[in-house]
């Protein structure tokens, strides 16, 4: 009966409602609860950059990082600033991602539908896609991936289908601007299949000489000019809250998904065919937890491992046919429990609206810079519209330096010391909410800064509400 249903042409039309649906959830939530802001400070970068560039037309340096940072060009934001001219950007922000995203799925599907010749197995394909937290989470909120996520995957359309090199190649002239991990990506994916899809070669060439040469003519002149961006890596993670959604990452796999994705593997025969699938997707996630934009595309690999574990347990003669019924509505419950799970926490992440207020409020303050945790940076930058010490992006060369003296500011009890690094980074405003005082800066009241704000008479506590605080330094 579900293969049936699956197998009819007109059942696609009703995923992609399904996917409107759940990808509107946690839209409509945030718009409903928290005017409209989105979650992640992404997100608030994006905004920040696109108004930076709509007011004027083109941007090389970010004001708002302290000191000016070097602004690294993205399509991006110039496609939000510009269409901001015509659409309210609040629109934009989760309109274009969430049509990228329907898009994506639609092309998805005709991969699927090309590699199996199977239509059912596509449109399954398609369902478990739809509930997997990363494609939520990058479709639902804006970032600075969906974009080029739906690029490679029309490449790969393109290529499979045999279609004409042109656009391909000029597909390939544009992945690069989106980011350098974004084209080794594709260009690792140009050679996997080339190796294995002897045919295809001659094809691939003037693709993968296109991305190649345009990779280097645009990152060469940037890294002779800014040098090498180096992560710092300054976060703090373990596996489970980095790498699975039920222990709090936004951006992986649910323990669930991961557990149907190694059953999926064992199920498939290993064939010489099979092989490179199975050993690759292996390699991959392990992979993933030391570079996570691996996440955002082997997550169209896995939910075809997960689809294809799900229907030879459909097709298998069981014994007992309401056991069968019964695993099957096990394993489809475990991935909606993990998607309503995912829904209700993504859409009720950070900022919160207590943080919200609060830096509405600060924008309205005079002049001056702000010291926090660098995670809300961004948030900082764009909501009260202030200069901020750290934000997010943790490459840039003074980032150590600056990270240094963070550490130093936060921890240290001496007046003088806070007094000379305040001083040096024109720090006139201290934003510290409840995450910074359990744990992510300080382990116990009273020590370093805090102490500080309390007893040197240096220091005026302007805002206090909800767990957030905002000092003044009037020395």
């Amino acid at each position: 009966m579900i293969l049936k249903e699956l197998n009819k042409k007109q059942t696609f039309k009703f995923i992609l409602i399904f996917a409107l649906i759940i990808l509107l959830i946690p839209i409509i939530v945030r718009l409903i609860n928290y005017d409209g802001n989105p979650i992640g400070p992404i997100a608030y970068n994006n905004l920040h950059i696109a108004n930076e560039i709509s007011e004027n037309n083109y941007l090389d340096q970010d004001p708002l990082a302290y000191g000016g940072s070097n602004y690294v060009q993205n399509p991006n934001h110039y496609i939000l600033a510009y269409l901001s001219k015509l659409i309210p950007l609040g629109i934009l922000i989760y309109s274009i991602p969430l049509i990228f995203g329907l898009f994506s799925l639609y092309i998805f599907n005709l991969i699927i539908k090309n590699l199996t010749k199977k239509r059912f197995t596509a449109n399954l394909t398609s369902i478990i896609l739809i509930l997997s937290p990363i494609f939520i989470y990058l479709f639902a909120f804006p970032n600075n991936s969906y974009i080029p996520v739906f690029l490679n995957l029309l490449i790969t359309y393109l290529i499979l289908n045999k279609k004409p090199k042109l656009p391909i190649i000029l597909i390939c002239l544009l992945i690069p601007l989106f980011g350098i991990s974004h084209a080794i990506i594709l260009m690792v994916f140009f050679i996997i299949l080339a190796f294995y899809q002897k045919q295809i070669r001659t094809r691939l060439f003037w693709p993968s000489m296109t991305l190649v040469v345009s990779s280097l003519f645009y990152y060469i002149p940037f890294y002779l000019k800014y040098g090498i961006l180096i992560n710092q890596n300054l976060i703090k993670v373990n596996i489970f809250n980095s790498f699975i959604t039920d222990f709090g990452a936004l951006i992986s796999f649910s323990l669930f998904f991961i557990m149907m994705s190694i059953l999926g593997l064992f199920m498939i025969n290993k064939s010489n065919d099979a092989l490179p699938l199975y050993v690759g997707s292996i390699l991959a996630l392990i992979l993933s937890y030391k570079f996570p934009i691996l996440r955002l595309y082997l997550n169209f690999v896995l939910v075809f491992i997960v689809a294809t574990a799900l229907i030879k347990i459909i097709k298998r003669k069981w014994q007992l046919h309401n056991l069968k019924n019964i695993a099957i509505l096990i394993i489809l419950c475990g991935l909606l429990f993990t998607t309503v799970s995912y829904l209700d926490r993504i859409s009720n992440s950070e900022p919160s609206m207590a943080k919200i207020e609060s830096l509405n409020w600060l924008k309205d303050q005079p002049d001056g810079a702000v010291l926090s945790h660098y995670s809300n940076g961004y948030w900082i930058e764009h909501l009260a519209n202030k200069p901020t010490l750290m934000n997010p992006d943790l490459s840039k060369k003074e980032t150590l330096q600056r990270s240094q003296d963070s550490n130093i500011l936060f921890n240290t009890h001496h007046l003088s010391d806070t007094q000379e690094k305040l001083a040096k980074y024109e720090i006139k405003y201290i934003f510290i909410d409840q995450e910074m005082k359990n744990g992510l800066v300080w382990q116990k009241d009273n020590q370093g800064l805090l102490l500080l704000l309390a007893e040197s008479g240096q220091f005026k506590q302007v805002y206090s509400l909800d767990g957030i605080e905002i000092w003044a330094y009037t020395g």
